[in-house]
């Protein structure tokens, strides 16, 4: 696969928008105050992660792939550490 090809798939660039996009919010959440924000940043962590992995796995960057990889498992225990509890209406 050629750089040519690459440049001119419309694929690869929405997943390169989502996957900045998404960075951009999960830094913000999990860098938050309180658990519950942390909870969500983690979580779109969790479900970026797949675009991370596509565009290392298309454009050959292994390390790409191997750190989404890492990142997909430790946001999961990021999200079990920063477990929060929903207030009940009484």
């Amino acid at each position: 696969m050629d750089l040519a090809s690459i440049t001119s798939d419309w694929f690869f660039h929405l997943n390169n928008v989502i996957a900045i996009i998404g960075s951009f919010i999960t830094v913000s959440l999990v860098a938050g105050k309180t658990n519950k924000s942390r909870w969500w940043g983690f979580l779109v962590a969790v479900l970026i992660s797949p675009s991370f992995f596509y565009i290392g796995w298309v454009s050959g960057a292994w390390a790409i792939v191997l750190l989404s990889a890492y990142r997909f498992i430790e946001s999961f225990r990021g999200m079990r550490n920063n477990r929060y509890k929903s207030k009940s209406i009484k």
